[in-house]
């Protein structure tokens, strides 16, 4: 049987089984979206962290990273720069604030970056937010951020951070443009010095990022663990993800339960129109049959059905699923976003 008659064949037969057509959709649909949803959601948190990570370091190796919030001082950095096979290495510090705008308030990390941290490859200096870094006396937020707290270039915010109200001048905004995905992480970046001012941590940072020689990555991290002396550690640039992997490993066990009762439940909605139409589809092979059709024919009747019912169940499922995705199963747990950055990508 030729396409054309198979597409006129299903149409004359659709409009007698409309309502159990569209129920198997509707299962396929609903399993399909909700598997995808939660599915979605779950790897942005992951996501949001290796891109935090790779829009920082860039193609560093390895970081220095301080035991507590206090820090370490900043001259073991002058250290880290002599050790042979290091290309460059740049310092932050990272303190978590709290920001309150004329809108509301909002959980925010204060990362206070060198221009140094340039020339590790990250987006997050790119462009002119480096050149003007060192002596910014301001912070730069992401569009969203401003939005949400309701402030712009020029105006002032109130930064709680340590138990003290800072006043900090808003120096830019800047979006995906300007650093790329890093533009949907809660952050304020600020200069290294001044962000050391404002969190009361003079002369300290929070870690120290290296990027070494390909052919030397293990000989600079044997010299990093020398120099560290057990009062710092020494770790990879990528451990903030493999931590977050660890620390989401209850969610993600949550949300693929979750996505197996999703897809069980779509499952029996599909199957139980299925069974409806089961009388209905013995009819129309008996009627193949009777009308001198063979096997091939009744196969490729009932191979159309099921690609047809199933793309366009699935192209429905899929955009239903986007829209969960994106408006219902948005908010990451409380856990992971007090520990981590964890933004709206």
């Amino acid at each position: 049987m030729s396409l054309r008659n198979l597409l006129w064949f299903y149409r004359r037969r659709i409009r007698a089984r409309l309502v159990q057509e569209l129920l198997a959709l509707i299962g396929i649909a609903v399993g399909v979206a909700l598997l995808f949803a939660v599915q979605v959601s779950n790897q942005s948190l992951s996501a949001s962290i290796a891109q935090l990570t790779e829009g920082l370091v860039g193609d560093a190796q390895l970081q220095l990273v301080a035991r507590g919030p206090e820090g370490f001082d900043e001259r073991l950095l002058a250290q880290v720069k002599r050790i042979d096979g290091v290309r460059a290495a740049a310092p932050m510090l990272y303190t978590p604030v709290n920001a309150v705008g004329p809108r509301g308030e909002l959980s925010l990390t204060l990362l206070a970056a060198d221009p140094s941290l340039a020339h590790l490859g990250g987006e997050l200096l790119g462009g002119y937010t480096a050149g003007r870094l060192a002596t910014l006396r301001a912070a730069v937020l992401p569009t969203p951020v401003a939005r949400e707290l309701g402030v712009r270039f020029g105006e002032t915010l109130t930064l709680d951070v340590r138990g003290r109200a800072v006043q900090v001048p808003v120096g830019a905004t800047v979006g995906r443009g300007d650093v790329g995905l890093l533009a949907d992480t809660p952050a304020a970046v600020v200069p290294l010095a001044y962000g050391q001012a404002i969190a009361g941590l003079e002369g300290r940072v929070s870690r120290v990022v290296v990027l070494a020689d390909r052919r030397q990555v293990a000989a600079v991290e044997a010299s990093l663990r020398r120099l560290a002396q057990g009062r710092v550690d020494v770790r990879s640039s990528d451990s903030d993800s493999r931590l977050f992997a660890q620390a989401a490993l209850p969610n993600d066990q949550s949300t693929a339960l979750f996505a197996g009762i999703a897809a069980l439940v779509g499952f029996l909605f599909a199957f139980n129109a299925m069974l409806l139409m089961a009388r209905e589809r013995r009819g129309v092979i008996a009627e193949l049959r009777i009308s001198g059709h063979g096997f091939r024919t009744v196969l490729q009747v009932l191979l159309l059905d099921a690609i047809v019912l199933g793309f366009v169940a699935s192209c429905v499922g899929l955009a239903l699923g986007e829209l969960l995705s994106r408006f219902v199963f948005h908010p990451s747990p409380g856990y992971l976003a007090i520990a981590f950055p964890v933004g709206s990508a």
